[in-house]
This record gives structure tokens, C-alpha cells and sequence, in this order.
């Protein structure tokens, strides 16, 4: 088998460690997906968060054993295996999409909104929830990570949104 053949070549369970579990817990916090409006939360596989020690980049359990280099059990994730779903990202024609095309920019717009009323990070537990695993997965500085969720609602600010849909796309298009 070549090089390029054993690249693509699907990787069996023996190959990598996809699915083992921590060996001194559970996964710090677990990610499903969402395709096409189903939450998927079965096939769960776990990660290294980014910033786990060796290997930093995160990824698969690998080399390091999910150890960080002071012998602490690194922090992990779990979300489902990708080669399990992937193949429920793609559509086989962008035509299938075409349906999205009639729905008024403003009712987008109208969604978008109050998504942001939504997003309050001291009323909302699930945002809360994910500052909690973002700080157990990144090396990012707890108040530089916090503020990202607190600005959150401002993101979805109507008069921002139209602004930049206008200047970067234009909204007739």
C-alpha cells in the first residue's frame, strides 16, 4: 500500500485510540453534534482539550497517554465519532439548499435577535456551562475567555448584523 493509500485508508479501532476511555475519569464535558437540526449524542469518542500537555494542538488520546507532563490526568472531551457522521455534512447537491433562499433576510434577522436576548451569560446556564469547558480545554486566561461570553448578546445586535451583511455581502444578494 502506498503512502497516499494508508493516508486514506478508514483507520480501524487497533490503529488509533479513538474511544478509550480516561483512565482515571470521566470526560470533563461532552460536545454533540448538531446536523441539520438533529442533536447527535450517540458514538461518543474523547479528545485531549487544547493546551493538555504534550501535544498541545490537542486531539485523539494519543502519545502522552492523557497524562500531562507532571503525570496529572490531562483534561478531555467527548463528542461523537466523526467517522461515524461525516458522511451527514455533506449534501450531494447545493440545489437541496434551495428552499433557504425564500426566507426573508429579515426573519433571519428576526431569529438571529432573539437568540441574542438568549445569551446572557448570567442567566443563561448553558453559556455558563460552556465557559466552564472552555476554561477546563483551553489555555486561555479566564477573564479573556469570560468576556468572550459576556459579549455574546452584543453579536447578534440587529443593527450590527444588517450592517455587516450590507458591507461585506449586500443584502440583496
Amino acid at each position: 500500500m502506498t503512502a497516499v493509500e494508508q493516508r486514506a485508508a478508514p483507520m480501524t479501532a487497533s490503529q488509533t485510540p479513538v474511544g478509550k476511555a480516561s483512565a482515571s475519569k470521566a470526560p470533563a464535558f461532552k460536545v454533540p453534534w448538531i446536523v441539520r437540526g438533529e442533536v447527535i449524542e450517540t458514538d461518543w469518542v474523547e479528545y485531549e482539550c487544547r493546551g493538555a500537555g504534550a501535544g498541545a494542538s490537542g486531539g485523539e488520546l494519543s502519545g502522552n497517554g492523557g497524562q500531562h507532563a507532571g503525570g496529572a490526568a490531562a483534561p478531555t472531551f467527548a463528542a461523537p465519532d466523526p467517522r461515524k457522521h461525516i458522511h451527514r455534512l455533506p449534501l450531494s447537491s447545493p440545489a437541496a439548499m434551495r428552499d433557504l433562499q425564500d426566507i426573508p433576510f429579515a426573519d433571519i434577522l428576526d431569529v438571529l435577535e432573539e437568540l441574542g436576548k438568549h445569551l446572557d451569560f448570567a442567566k443563561n446556564p448553558h453559556i455558563q456551562a460552556a465557559y466552564q469547558a472552555g476554561l477546563a480545554a483551553a489555555p486561555y486566561p479566564a477573564a479573556l475567555l469570560k468576556n468572550s461570553y459576556v459579549m455574546l448578546p452584543a453579536v447578534f445586535n440587529r443593527a450590527a448584523m444588517e450592517e455587516i451583511a450590507e458591507q461585506r455581502i449586500g443584502i440583496d444578494y
